[in-house]
């Protein structure tokens, strides 16, 4: 249509008439009002935690409230009304979990175990579908150096992540943490191979520890029937 790319009047203001401007700022004005209102009676529970239930808030929050501040055809009551029910399905969801532990954990989740006893829960791992490295990087900004330190780490259903660790005296040899680019990564030993120097050995794989004595072999992890081992780190 000639005329009408890059028509900088219908980009900038549309086909609406001008005076349509002082309507969308009402319209916003109101939704916020009105949204902020809405957001207050459900309570500081919901902007406190990050849950798939709140994210799924936002999302519904986001078109219902963002939709009549500046589309002529899309009436505001229609949006209050969306901004009404979806705080009010989330508080009677508040009510129900708080109520009956089945609810809560089928609607936000429950709290995963990422490490126990000092190795890595891979059931928990592939659960929260996390990969080694995301466990070691969470370790890592704890303040930890190896898995051995530590007796529970757990990841809630919000997203944050507990760790649990042992006392200082109680700490045992485990799995180290650091980047393989920072530190010269030890010599991996595969599970038949005789290894030279007797010591504590951790399973690549779950990070659990063995004993490994000079000219034998240290086999198949018995935790995760892992084939890798490294020198497990102290301290």
């Amino acid at each position: 249509m000639p005329g009408y790319t890059f028509d900088l009047k219908r980009i900038f203001l549309g086909d609406l008439p001008l005076i349509f401007l002082g309507e969308v700022v009402f319209r916003t004005v109101i939704l916020y009002l009105f949204a902020l209102a809405m957001m207050r009676l459900a309570g500081k529970r919901s902007a406190a935690q990050l849950t798939p239930v709140d994210v799924l808030i936002i999302v519904a929050l986001g078109s219902s409230v963002g939709d009549p501040m500046f589309y002529a055809d899309v009436p505001l009551l229609h949006g209050m009304v969306v901004i009404a029910v979806v705080i009010a399905l989330r508080h009677i969801g508040v009510l129900l979990s708080d109520r009956f532990d089945r609810v809560r954990l089928w609607v936000e989740g429950g709290p995963l175990r990422l490490i126990a006893d000092g190795r890595l829960d891979l059931e928990g791992l592939g659960r929260a579908r996390l990969e080694h490295a995301d466990v070691f990087e969470i370790v890592r900004e704890k303040g930890y150096r190896q898995l051995g330190q530590i007796e529970r780490t757990y990841i809630e259903a919000d997203g944050q992540v507990s760790v649990f660790p042992y006392p200082r005296e109680d700490v045992r040899p485990g799995l180290g943490v650091e980047p393989p680019w920072d530190l010269r990564a030890p010599d991996t030993i595969g599970s038949e191979q005789v290894i030279k120097d007797e010591g504590c050995y951790a399973c690549r794989r779950c990070g659990h520890v063995a004993e490994g004595r000079s000219g034998t072999s240290l086999g198949k992890c018995e935790v995760c029937q892992g084939r890798n081992w490294i020198a497990a780190y102290r301290g």
